[in-house]
């Protein structure tokens, strides 16, 4: 049974009909995390590696033309708040960011992005993933893509792939009226490029 205590409902969608729900972490971009000792007092300071996905400003800049953005992540806002200004350097992306807080707890315990709440219709969302159990609840409406791990020479082709195909479904759903029906359609040009086979 779902915990209803943390209740949310974004504003209403503004400039687009549809959205995109974006992960962060392994999906648009990979961080890590290391520990260095400061000179000889042995201070433990925390430095981020970051690498952005091989075409992520390209890929952000042509969605936001026609879809509504909503970047969540499991994590909390501390550790989000900078990598988005780090994405976001030159260009404003994403129109609403939700966190770990946003995340509710699910029958066993297990932690979902429950889409429910955010205050968009079923048939008007994608969101895109690198983790199956992060959309349980929504599961035609999702592209589980395949995590990236800081690869730069082997992932050149997802993010463009991808591209094509979300501007594709966004043409395609003005005539089916459902972004679910667009993307049963077109989810075969994600194989085997983008789609993580391995969920």
């Amino acid at each position: 049974m779902m915990n209803n205590k943390i209740k949310f409902l974004l504003p209403k969608i503004r400039n687009h009909k549809y959205s995109l729900i974006l992960n962060l972490d392994e999906t648009l971009v990979y961080s890590q995390i290391n520990y260095s000792e400061k000179n000889n007092n042995k201070i433990i300071l925390p430095k981020t590696t970051l690498i952005m996905r091989p075409g992520l400003q390209e890929f952000l800049h042509d969605m936001k033309l026609l879809y509504e953005l909503i970047l969540f992540s499991e994590r909390n806002q501390d550790y989000v708040d900078p990598i988005v200004k780090a994405i976001e350097k030159n260009e404003k992306y994403f129109d609403y960011i939700l966190y770990k807080q946003h995340v509710v707890i699910y029958e066993n315990g297990d932690k979902i992005k429950n889409l429910d709440l955010i205050g968009r219709n079923l048939n008007s969302f994608i969101i895109i993933d690198n983790v199956s159990k992060n959309y349980k609840l929504q599961k035609e409406n999702v592209i589980c893509i395949r995590p990236f791990c800081g690869n730069i020479t082997s992932d050149k082709k997802t993010l463009k792939t991808l591209n094509d195909v979300l501007q594709r479904i966004r043409y395609d759903v003005d005539k089916t009226k459902d972004i679910r029906i667009s993307l049963d359609k077109y989810k075969y040009l994600l194989y085997p490029i983008v789609i993580n086979d391995m969920e």
